[in-house]
């Protein structure tokens, strides 16, 4: 994201010092640190419940938004709910299976596009508390950024492609139909019992720690009859 970031600042006629980032989830206020040290000094992030400040109309001044919001409830349909009515530049970490949702469709709109920057490997979770404690998969999907960049976004996805994509190993789509097939959502006919989600889930994570084979593409062995 850093490259786009800064991009984006100069687009905007700004420094990285000056851009001002908004992510409106806290959980540990750690990504306050990581963009620092990336030259973002400028970031809104604290304990504060957003919704009741966006309903106070008290929302920070702010050039892009930035955030991995909760999985659960219906917090990712109201962050793009958000994001969409803010008409300000936005990059939201969220699982592949969300631009495949009709209500995804329905909340944003298909102009301007969005796209989609796959990491090289599927992202792993830390759990709060335990930043660095990897022992398995953290989530049954892969996750990946969906960008809608404002005016001027085709010139800038195509400057980091030409300049980061080879060396990133990230891959990006310009649409849904352009995602790469192993981060694609497989819905599965039935769902294991407990015992065995924790063990394809163990074996999902050391397969794509190796070999990069989406956890959403492993399947558990068939039962013989």
């Amino acid at each position: 994201m850093e490259p786009l970031l800064f991009r984006l600042a100069e687009r905007l006629g700004k420094t990285k010092e000056t851009l001002r980032v908004y992510d409106p989830y806290y959980c540990e206020g750690s990504m306050v640190a990581h963009l620092e040290r990336l030259g973002f000094t400028h970031v809104h992030n604290v304990n504060e419940d957003c919704y009741k400040v966006w309903a106070a109309k008290r929302t920070p001044a702010y050039d892009v938004l930035i955030t991995n919001p909760p999985y659960s409830a219906d917090h990712m349909q109201r962050i793009l709910a958000f994001a969409v009515a803010s008409g300000k530049p936005w990059l939201l970490l969220l699982p592949n299976f969300v631009c495949f949702k009709k209500n995804y469709r329905e909340l944003v709109p298909a102009e301007p596009p969005v796209a989609y920057l796959v990491p090289a490997k599927r992202y792993v979770y830390y759990a709060p508390g335990r930043q660095t404690e990897v022992t398995q998969a953290t989530s049954p999907f892969d996750s990946f950024w969906y960008l809608s960049l404002g005016e001027g976004a085709e010139s800038m996805l195509a400057w980091w492609e030409r300049k980061y994509a080879r060396a990133s190993g990230a891959a990006l789509a310009r649409s849904t139909a352009d995602l790469p097939p192993l981060v694609t959502p497989v819905r599965d006919e039935k769902r294991a019992n407990p015992k065995a989600r924790r063990r394809l889930a163990k074996r999902a994570a050391i397969l794509h720690t190796q070999f990069g084979i989406s956890h959403a593409h492993i399947r558990p062995p068939k039962k013989r009859a």
